[in-house]
């Protein structure tokens, strides 16, 4: 940004849109805005073709009225603090994800299963003295059917739970940071 303070002026001002520089333009908040700022408003509206309408009366001092009202305003700022996000739906998310955890594992436990035929095979393949049907390739394809379900549903499970985890202790996190109880 540079140090010059009338292109800070500028480049602050030519973001706003035209009909707010208007209105800043016709208000004539002198206690607002400094003779720079609005010779900045009119070089930037000319700029964009807009022709300046009359200004109202310069105002030098903030009415009582107003000053009230920014006042009120901040301090109702500060009360509830800007929100952003909705906690009742990251409370639903959380829930939402702690279900999509169980029944993911659920699924993999139910995925491994329908395998278990073709572990059998499998285990009598690298085995070839293990008959495919014996007790030692159904046991075989048992146990490692089970290994195999339960990595796969700590694999869905766990960074589900952890991110359902990370979700409440940021939202947490900002409401301690604002005070809120």
């Amino acid at each position: 940004m540079s140090d010059d303070p009338r292109q800070q002026i500028y480049d602050t001002l030519n973001q706003e849109d035209s009909e707010k520089l208007i209105g800043f333009w016709q208000h004539n908040n002198r206690a607002e805005w400094n003779d720079q700022a609005f010779e900045v408003m009119a070089e930037i509206l000319h700029s964009r073709s807009v022709e300046l309408p009359v200004q109202n009366e310069p105002v030098y001092k903030i009415s009582e009225i107003e000053a009230e009202q920014a006042d009120l305003e901040e301090d109702e700022n500060e009360r509830t603090g800007p929100v952003f996000y909705d906690p009742q739906a990251v409370l639903s998310l959380e829930a939402w994800l702690n279900r999509a955890a169980g029944a993911g594992a659920a699924i993999a436990a139910i995925m491994s299963a329908l395998t278990l035929p073709n572990m059998q095979g499998t285990i009598s393949s690298i085995f070839p003295s293990v008959l495919p049907g014996s007790i030692v390739a159904d046991l075989g394809a048992v146990i490692i059917s089970l290994l195999a379900a339960a990595l796969q549903g700590a694999i869905i499970f766990f960074p589900l739970k952890a991110l359902a985890t990370l979700l409440k202790i940021l939202m947490e996190m900002e409401f301690n940071s604002r005070g809120v109880k």
